[in-house]
């Protein structure tokens, strides 16, 4: 069993929700000290992961996600203004291709409110929506006229947008905020923005463990994000605006109840050299033992974000092991330090690093959320 149909499984629900929300955790600050002594990294780890499970937001809703945004629950939605008898130009991101995908457009009284008229690329007419392929990754969609009884809001959900390859998972859903402010012929843009999850080395529905990168206390290791990269292929991957983080783990990969170490709240201790190349000093007094590495990584002004996972052995000074805890909660309201449902198939790491969620109303990355043991819930064994 694989944790790919959590990002290309449909989800259900309200089809007039408010927001898209995303949710990427930020360490509490460390405390640790630096080491004393700098020197050049023995380790460099690339981000060369083998798949990136993507899933578009609607950043003209939302706003640009940031390597600092924090759980605090659903975010206020900003509607997009729209006539009727107008039209809507999406730009979908590359490599990403919507050349099949389904589009629907439910209406209703309120932003809130329960949908009283439908219109999709699915049904007849008069209920039928046209998109057209504009070329460059652009679709035009033709927005209906006034029926003088239903709207003024609108929910716009397009679905079955697909990656180039396996290697490329997407969620294949986004959804839009409309509001209709009048009658025209004006055309309104949009462009969806990416949230890019990946594992090094591992595949991310691989659902195993992968092997620690062995660090010493008190060494310098590299960073690097190679031209070859599935990130970079994705137009992400730059460290620029990045932050670093790393989550104490047990021996099974679960975090404990240790405070993570946040590597970029620290001067001096994360050094960007190039877009794609960066050297973290670790502290010299980081307890031994294994932890998981969150790089989340914002790129350009756009508003796309990446969160890649690793795990790493430090070899350190030996701390006792902490007690397992069972049915806890949370550990902090940013997710960090949660746990994944025993049996679930999937790798504690990928888990334990950041709580998201995504929820457009039709899209979400709830199956990402960790939890703690104890506290299980079913888990898709659909084949991928």
């Amino acid at each position: 069993m694989t944790n790919a149909s959590a990002f290309r499984s449909r989800p259900g629900g309200g089809r007039a929700a408010r927001a898209a929300l995303v949710a990427v955790a930020v360490l509490a600050w460390s405390g640790l000290g630096l080491s004393s002594a700098a020197a050049a990294p023995a380790v460099t780890i690339p981000i060369t992961p083998p798949e990136v499970a993507v899933l578009l937001y609607p950043v003209e809703n939302t706003g640009p996600m940031t390597t600092d945004m924090v759980d605090e629950g659903p975010a206020q939605s900003t509607p997009v203004d729209v006539e009727w008898g107008g039209s809507l130009v999406v730009s979908i991101p590359d490599p990403l291709d919507a050349g099949d995908m389904d589009v629907s457009l439910d209406l209703a009284a309120t932003e809130d409110g329960t949908p009283t008229r439908t219109y999709s690329t699915t049904s007849p007419a008069p209920d039928a929506l046209v998109v057209t392929d504009l070329g460059g990754g652009q679709y035009g969609i033709a927005l209906p006229a006034d029926d003088l009884t239903n709207g003024p809001f609108g929910q716009l959900t397009m679905d079955n947008i697909v990656g180039p390859d396996n290697s490329i998972l997407s969620i294949g859903v986004v959804g839009y905020l409309l509001q209709f402010t009048g009658s025209g012929t004006a055309v309104q843009n949009v462009a969806p923005q990416m949230l890019a999850i990946a594992q090094v080395p591992c595949p991310i529905t691989s659902g195993t463990r992968c092997p620690p990168i062995g660090v010493d206390a008190g060494a310098a290791f590299g960073i690097t994000v190679p031209p070859t990269s599935l990130l970079r292929s994705l137009g992400l991957g730059t460290l620029d605006d990045m932050s670093l983080g790393l989550t104490p783990l047990d021996a099974d990969g679960y975090a404990t109840e240790d405070e993570p170490i946040v590597l970029t709240d620290r001067p001096g201790l994360v050094t960007v050299t190039g877009p794609y190349d960066a050297t973290v000093m670790l502290p010299a007094d980081t307890p031994g033992g294994f932890y998981g590495l969150t790089l989340v990584q914002a790129t350009g002004t756009a508003g796309s974000i990446s969160v890649t996972f690793g795990e790493l052995k430090v070899t350190g000074v030996p701390v006792a092991p902490a007690p397992r805890i069972v049915n806890a909660g949370l550990h902090s309201n940013t997710g960090w330090g949660e746990e994944q449902p025993e049996g679930s198939g999937v790798s504690p790491l990928v888990l334990t690093g950041v709580a998201m969620l995504l929820a457009a109303g039709v899209a979400t990355a709830a199956a990402l959320r960790p939890r703690r043991r104890g506290a299980a819930e079913p888990c898709s064994d659909r084949p991928a």
